[in-house]
């Protein structure tokens, strides 16, 4: 591999290696490995040559305090066990560097796997319920996430806000509950927040293709969603000035630049 050609390079060259030497080390290993990596493992070479320099230097000393006279044997043992010592050193760091890659990427994985899992769990962590869908007999309380947190067929809270008229296709508590069209679910989301945000009492909602809103005998035709937060922000006032009437308000045209709104009171009033 280009890689162990590279460390080859720098544990074989004669004498200390120079720039040129580590350079082209370098760029052969970047190929592979990281470039902290690279750094750290020559390095860790070029550390060990020096130390093989330093100790080479001692040696020489004590043999020319000792003799001198050259011993060609010993000194072929020398080279070959110096050879050796460096091609298992490189071996070693080889070993090393792929371990630790190894290491990096599974821990790179195991974070990753980690955070999937977190997210696609943090829908089911909230089991406050906001609202009940009312389906087919059916009661089906949801979260902020729209995750399905307890069904019954009897009515178990009365201080929770339900919606009628939205098409249902499957529930299953601990998942997101399955609409006929998933944006529809969305929007009672919002409406849902917006209600909790602006802190409006209703006694139930319907969805007729839009939102129509009850409370205390009025029947408020919000329409679409959009515009829905600046409509709810105004109706506080407006509902204070029909108090005890009960009749239909349609708010659907109600916008930034039509305040108007239309009240019908109920012909037997």
């Amino acid at each position: 591999m280009m890689y162990d050609n590279g460390l080859a390079e720098l544990l074989e060259c004669d004498g200390f290696p120079d720039d040129k030497d580590i350079e082209s080390c370098k760029r052969k290993l970047l190929e592979v490995f990281s470039e902290v990596q690279v750094n750290s493992m020559v390095e860790a070479v070029l550390e060990s040559r020096e130390k093989d320099k330093e100790s080479n230097i001692n040696e020489i000393d004590e043999e020319q305090d000792q003799s001198l006279e050259p011993n060609v044997n010993e000194g072929k043992e020398s080279a070959a066990s110096s050879v050796t010592s460096k091609i298992a050193l490189a071996i070693v760091c080889i070993l090393v560097v792929v371990v630790v890659n190894m290491v990096v990427r599974l821990n790179i994985k195991m974070a990753n796997d980690l955070k999937q899992n977190t997210v696609s769990e943090s829908e089911y962590d909230d089991n406050q319920i906001v609202g009940c869908i009312v389906h087919a007999g059916e009661y089906t309380y949801i979260n902020q996430n729209g995750v399905v947190i307890e069904t019954s067929t009897n009515e178990i809270y009365d201080d929770v806000l339900c919606i009628y008229g939205v098409h249902v296709e499957s529930v299953q508590t601990g998942y997101k509950l399955n609409t006929e069209d998933a944006t529809v679910l969305n929007d009672i989301l919002t409406v849902l927040q917006l209600i909790n945000k602006y802190d409006m009492q209703f006694d139930r909602v319907r969805y007729e293709f839009g939102f129509v809103l009850y409370r205390n005998g009025i029947r408020i035709i919000m329409g679409n969603i959009d515009g829905f937060e600046f409509k709810l922000r105004h109706l506080g006032a407006i509902l204070s000035e029909l108090e005890g009437k009960k009749g239909n308000l349609d708010m659907s045209q109600y916008n930034e630049s039509n305040c108007n709104v239309i009240f019908k009171v109920n012909k037997e009033e």
